[in-house]
């Protein structure tokens, strides 16, 4: 017998888990694949100051010096490393899990 739910739990603010340490690793793992980028490692509190913006806005924070062809080829190189992100909201390494599990 199929189990039945009446709602589900969705936590797009970090109440229940703070993804940012995980954005900030997915992010450092691509950026060290690029190293035409013209600046280090990205730190916790920049990133934590990104939650919540659409990713092309994210990007355009993040990487201020860099063409908008360059960032958005960073969303792409995330993606392509199989890091699910959503270009209308924060990237969410959780969303590779919920892919790969056919949703």
């Amino acid at each position: 017998m199929a189990a039945k739910y009446d709602g589900i739990i969705f936590d797009l603010d970090g109440t229940l888990w703070n993804a940012t340490e995980q954005i900030m690793n997915a992010w450092n793992e691509i950026l060290c694949k690029h190293p035409e980028i013209s600046r280090g490692k990205l730190e916790f509190t920049e990133l934590r100051q990104c939650m919540g913006l659409v990713m092309y806005d994210i990007a355009a924070k993040l990487f201020p010096d860099e063409s908008e062809e360059k960032r958005n080829s960073l969303i792409t190189a995330m993606a392509e490393a199989g890091i699910a992100t959503n270009v209308h909201y924060k990237p969410l390494p959780m969303h590779t899990a919920y892919k790969n599990l056919g949703f």
